[in-house]
């Protein structure tokens, strides 16, 4: 619902033309094609980006042309600060991704993304902060505290184990906050031997692959 709110708050044409299928209702249906939540956010967040810009500039979705859209490229490279490599690509990524579904749809015949130029990203480097070893482990171990503040039965104890599990596994499986809050136990699964969760592999950008991270004894 919330999702279908957004989308309708997107500025959107009030029609495609030659074609029943209406504009809000044809970009829901790509954006509920996307497997990852994250991804879901981020696409329609760079979708409304996108149409604001064409709705500022009067030009129609399916009118745009390739120039259309180096001027609109130059745009987000001129914006202080420019977006980094992985979100300037993410954001072409997400607009292509877009009139390729309305390619299928037949609502449209031209992708003009498709041969925008996408900007090398070095995959060993990343901006993100991320913990020491020492901070992981204290992580750890005030979780474990957590637990043993209460007695066994307590409401609190299983709400302080529920958390230490959360904790363990963004600490093991390298998950974001919403891909571990969106599993279930169902999504547990046997793999070469070991315990994995059923998943794309959160450290493949996109969710690309369908790799299952295994599930460490700690977890």
């Amino acid at each position: 619902m919330q999702t279908h709110r957004a989308v309708d708050a997107l500025p959107l044409p009030d029609d495609w033309p030659g074609t029943w299928w209406a504009p809000q209702d044809s970009t829901l249906a790509w954006l509920t094609s996307r497997r990852s939540p994250h991804t879901r956010r981020a696409y329609l967040r760079d979708l409304g980006h996108y149409l604001t810009w064409l709705r500022s500039v009067g030009r129609d979705p399916l009118q745009v042309t390739r120039s259309d859209v180096d001027t609109y490229v130059a745009l987000l490279q001129r914006h202080t600060p420019p977006p980094s490599p992985a979100s300037f690509n993410r954001r072409l990524a997400a607009l292509s991704s877009w009139y390729r579904y309305l390619i299928d749809a037949d609502i449209t015949a031209r992708n003009p993304v498709a041969a925008v130029q996408r900007t090398p990203v070095n995959r060993d480097y990343s901006a993100t902060v991320g913990l020491t070893v020492a901070e992981v482990r204290a992580f750890l171990r005030a979780a474990d505290a957590a637990v043993d503040r209460w007695g066994y039965g307590s409401p609190m104890r299983r709400t302080a184990e529920r958390d230490r599990m959360l904790v363990t596994m963004l600490a093991t499986l390298g998950l974001r906050v919403s891909e571990a809050t969106g599993l279930n136990i169902s999504d547990l699964r046997h793999n070469a031997g070991h315990l994995a969760w059923r998943q794309p592999c959160p450290v493949t950008p996109g969710g690309a692959r369908d790799d299952r991270p295994p599930v460490s004894p700690g977890s």
